[in-house]
């Protein structure tokens, strides 16, 4: 889980990410592809960023390729 510190480092880039390249919306469907190299409270700052926006969220995490 998210420290209150280690979420205020990247909520920032996050909300950036999720709202202005993204343009996450209410009711739309959000994929998020990750690997097991990649930090897991980056993943789940994103997925609960775009929940907060209304949006379906569906994580998957596979091995590096």
């Amino acid at each position: 889980m998210l420290s209150g510190l280690e979420t205020a480092d990247i909520m920032e880039g996050v909300h950036n990410c999720v709202v202005n390249c993204a343009g996450v919306k209410r009711g739309e469907n959000v994929l998020i592809v990750t690997d097991t190299l990649t930090e897991e409270r980056i993943v789940q700052a994103l997925a609960c960023a775009c929940k907060e926006r209304g949006a379906d969220v569906v994580t998957i995490i596979m091995k590096p390729r």
